[in-house]
C-alpha cells in the first residue's frame, strides 16, 4: 500500500486508541495492544479486538457472557484503578449481563469510542484526502 494512504489509517488508528483512553475504558490494555494495521497490499484494513462492537452499541441481554473474560477483566480493572471487586463477583456480574445487557451510553461508558472517530464527515474527508493523494500519484508518473 501506498506509504502516504498508510500514515492516513495510522493517523485514524492512533486517533482511537486516544479515544479509547480518553473515555477511561483501559482496563487490561488488551484493546490497545490488538488495534492493528494491516497491510495487505492493495488494501490496508484496522482490525480491533471482537468487543469493540460491545463498546459502542451494548450488549443485547439473553445470553451468559464469558464469565472467564469478565474475571480477567475485574483482575486487570483492580490493577489499574485500584479497585477491589472480588473474583467470585464474575457470575453476578454475568448474570446481571445476561438478564439486562449493557446499554450505551452508560455512566462508565460514553459510547463513541469509534464513531465519535469514524463518522460520515471523516469518511468525506477521508475520500477527499486519499483521491488527493492517487491524483498527486498519477501525475507524477504522467509528468516523468
Amino acid at each position: 500500500m501506498d506509504k502516504e494512504i498508510l500514515q492516513v489509517v495510522e493517523q485514524i488508528k492512533k486517533e482511537i486508541f486516544e479515544s479509547y483512553v480518553s473515555k477511561g475504558l483501559v482496563a487490561s490494555g488488551e484493546f490497545g495492544r490488538d488495534l492493528k494495521v494491516n497491510d495487505l497490499g492493495d488494501r490496508v484494513t484496522i482490525t480491533a479486538p471482537h468487543y469493540v462492537v460491545q463498546m459502542e452499541q451494548g450488549r443485547k441481554a439473553g445470553s451468559f457472557p464469558p464469565v472467564s473474560a469478565i474475571k480477567k477483566w475485574i483482575q486487570d480493572k483492580n490493577r489499574t484503578v485500584g479497585a477491589n471487586i472480588p473474583e467470585e463477583a464474575a457470575f453476578a456480574i454475568a448474570y446481571v449481563m445476561k438478564r439486562d445487557g449493557i446499554k450505551v451510553p452508560n455512566k462508565f461508558n460514553g459510547g463513541g469510542v469509534v464513531s465519535d472517530i469514524i463518522n460520515p464527515e471523516r469518511v468525506k474527508r477521508l475520500t477527499l484526502d486519499i483521491n488527493k493523494i492517487i491524483k498527486a500519484k498519477i501525475l507524477t508518473i504522467l509528468t516523468q
